[in-house]
């Protein structure tokens, strides 16, 4: 069995019984210092990978953010996990870890498994990304997007920098190798057929 079919009840991989439909998630951001910063790796790029689930009316996420910070200082992948209501765009979010460039990770990873690493999250709108359009529902969206940003505290880096980004939840509707009923994009053994999984 597949760890990301949702359904494992239903052998197509659907949304009966109020199932979690799977999205996958992508995206990309920028983080960029203040004027006066003393270090590069403020400044930098992000890449965002991971899934979500809807179930009710909330959005559950387990999202990697690759923060690549420019002049190849480093790159460091940031792991959090959260909720958001689909209406109002509250929820929370746990960052789980941080590895790779130290100078990130560091002031991370002193507040994993506190309660500091876990804060309020605010989705803002969510937009269709095929009408462009501000959405309040997901019946008969298959991708949305939403913002987050934000200012960050760079004590020692000489004040706040500016983070945004744009998140993106994709309905995979890709090919199905092995013909289970889940996507190859979310399918962990997509050339196994259900019956030897």
């Amino acid at each position: 069995m597949d760890i990301n079919d949702y359904c494992p009840e239903d052998p197509r991989g659907t949304t009966i019984n109020d199932c979690p439909v799977a999205y996958v998630i992508s995206g990309a951001g920028s983080l960029r210092p203040p004027a006066n910063a003393e270090y590069s790796y403020v400044q930098s790029d992000y890449v965002y990978t991971g899934s979500a689930t809807i179930t009710g009316n909330s959005l559950f996420f387990t999202i990697e953010q690759e923060t690549i910070a420019l002049g190849g200082v480093g790159t460091a992948f940031i792991s959090s996990i959260g909720f958001f209501d689909i209406t109002t765009g509250v929820g929370q979010a746990t960052i789980t870890n941080c590895t790779g460039f130290i100078e990130i990770c560091r002031p991370i990873n002193t507040n994993i498994g506190t309660p500091a690493a876990t804060d309020t999250y605010n989705s803002g709108p969510l937009t269709n990304e095929e009408t462009n359009q501000v959405i309040t529902s997901l019946d008969g969206v298959n991708s949305f997007s939403w913002f987050q940003g934000g200012e960050i505290d760079a004590t020692g880096s000489g004040g706040f920098a500016t983070s945004s980004s744009t998140i993106i939840a994709t309905q995979p509707t890709g090919r199905d190798a092995d013909g289970d009923g889940i996507s190859d994009e979310l399918d962990l053994c997509p050339n196994t057929p259900q019956v030897l999984q």
